[in-house]
């Protein structure tokens, strides 16, 4: 029964031809693809769908594709029309809630579900000349679609056609090895970059690995080797056409090549879907059985409460052609903040404790008792290191410099607080961080007001929103400049809604800026104002 603020639209489908379809399912978007609900199609034909009553008179876009199975989240509306789902635009009424669809069954192609996995990471250069791999979290990677190489290639003019074909005539015979051409490996083989430089060198240097490391290097067959063949004897370019549509599948890499005819790549984003805390994503599409999917992924992710992209490379060179369900797409997004999990363990009956981490992206070594001294990239405990870095080699006792931040991991049983308030309260709640020139006497707090980021889930449908719990520097029982530990789950305020479900932190501890240490200002560099070198040695105390 429909709630007293809903109607029942029924969806009736006569299919006016004896073809077999598999099993349908009407969904239902409003025209700018909000989606308002689904049902599978019975076997009386017909569909009944909960709608919203202030829907009354709007047009609403029908559509009819494969069934969803359970606790899988219904396609968009993007995603059913490039997977040829059958469309009609038509208005609600109320007072009239029926549509009768009579089509023939076979204009629905056959389906196939696919399941798209991934996982973004955040490669970096490591202080001892390695690269490390991080995850990356709090992000969103959208997927889209790209239209096949044959629609592509009618959108191209007939000049750049003829240049196509020489300039691809020409990029065959210079590959090394020229011959044999490579036949074709489903997804990606191309490599990450962060904003694809458009250069011929760089686009050349890309179609040279993919085809000569990513692609199995087999003969043509006769038929391609024809194709080629035809392509340098004839002019005509309906008769090009044609024959590089029929080599589209076999020479895909190579379209990167040629810049001028990227603009002619059209895309459809299909789904959005949000990474974990490893950085891993999944989701499943739909698409014609007879045609894999063409995919592209851009990423965003949420940097100072604003989403920011921080992975979208041009189209032509990093489409994963013929994507296999189900195959890892490894995303390495070099603009991402990585999140970053502890590599050590707690000792046993160890339940309080606060562990300084790092400074910025240098990890603290410290003097654990009968270990080596610290390895390249990690702080000593006189306050430099040793790191070594691409463009200059290995540096050695280097200082810091600039705004420091500060990182610290805390027990899951902090802030703790005893059960009887008052003078004997020996609660946990609070730190400072403070510095001093060493051999002085005085501690200067450091102040700088930090914020921790949260994520909040709703029960009525809603998308997630993202939040600011802001961590200012307070007076706590006279004692000035304390910053609160992170609350083990997000405080409820009074504005939050009662639909919501589920209040989460985006990071942990260590991801998070305990203290920010403007060093400028303490030992400001040499200038008119500052004559004199103010660098030192500073002590600092959490």
């Amino acid at each position: 029964m429909a709630r007293k603020n809903q109607s029942n639209l029924t969806v009736n489908l006569n299919l006016t031809d004896q073809t077999e379809t598999s099993d349908l399912q009407a969904y239902v978007f409003t025209s700018g693809g909000i989606p308002l609900g689904s049902a599978p199609i019975c076997s009386s034909k017909a569909a009944v769908i909960k709608m919203p009553k202030n829907m009354n008179g709007r047009t609403i876009e029908v559509l009819l594709g494969p069934v969803t199975e359970d606790n899988e989240p219904a396609p968009s509306a993007s995603t059913l029309k490039r997977a040829g789902a059958y469309f009609l635009p038509e208005r609600y009424l109320v007072e009239n809630p029926v549509i009768d669809i009579s089509i023939p069954g076979i204009i629905f192609p056959g389906w196939c579900r696919c399941h798209v996995k991934g996982r973004v990471i955040n490669r970096v250069n490591l202080p001892d000349g390695s690269v490390g791999e991080r995850p990356v979290c709090n992000a969103r990677v959208h997927i889209c679609e790209v239209d096949p190489w044959i629609h592509i290639l009618p959108r191209i003019p007939d000049p750049l056609v003829l240049k196509l074909r020489d300039d691809l005539l020409d990029i065959i015979t210079q590959l090394e090895p020229p011959v044999p051409i490579p036949q074709p490996v489903p997804g990606p083989r191309f490599r990450q970059t962060p904003a694809f430089n458009t250069s011929s060198t760089n686009a050349r240097e890309i179609a040279r690995e993919t085809s000569t490391q990513a692609f199995a290097k087999r003969q043509l067959t006769v038929d391609a080797n024809f194709s080629l063949k035809a392509l340098s004897a004839s002019s005509n370019t309906r008769q090009l056409r044609h024959q590089l549509a029929h080599l589209g599948h076999i020479l895909y890499p190579y379209w990167c090549l040629f810049p001028y005819i990227w603009p002619f790549y059209k895309k459809d984003c299909i789904t959005t879907v949000e990474v974990d805390s490893t950085g891993h994503f999944s989701t499943t599409i739909y698409h014609d059985c007879n045609d894999q999917p063409d995919l592209y992924f851009w990423v965003e992710q949420l940097q100072d409460g604003i989403w920011t992209t921080v992975y979208k490379p041009g189209v032509a060179c990093t489409t994963h052609w013929n994507y296999v369900c189900d195959t890892e797409v490894v995303i390495n997004a070099p603009n991402a903040e990585p999140c970053e999990v502890p590599g050590y363990d707690i000792p046993d009956g160890v339940t309080l404790f606060v562990l300084p981490y790092k400074i910025g992206h240098t990890p603290i070594w410290g003097t654990p008792a009968g270990t080596p001294s610290a390895p390249n990239g990690w702080l000593r405990s006189d306050g430099f290191l040793n790191y070594h870095t691409p463009g200059l080699g290995q540096l050695y006792d280097a200082p810091f410099g600039g705004t420091l931040n500060f990182y610290h991991d805390d027990s899951y049983f902090i802030p703790k607080s005893d059960t009887k308030p008052g003078p004997a309260d020996n609660s946990i709640k609070y730190y400072r961080y403070s510095f001093r020139r060493l051999g002085t006497s005085d501690w200067t707090a450091m102040t700088t007001p930090q914020v921790r980021r949260y994520r909040m889930e709703y029960d009525d449908g809603s998308l997630p929103t993202y939040e600011s719990y802001p961590i200012p520097s307070q007076t706590i029982g006279g004692e000035p400049n304390l910053f609160e530990f992170k609350p083990r789950t997000p405080p409820v305020r009074s504005i939050d809604p009662s639909s919501v479900v589920v209040r989460e932190w985006l990071s942990g501890n260590i991801n998070d800026v305990a203290a920010s240490w403007n060093t400028h200002i303490a030992a400001p560099a040499i200038d008119d104002d500052h004559p004199t070198d103010q660098a030192g040695t500073f002590e600092v105390k959490v």
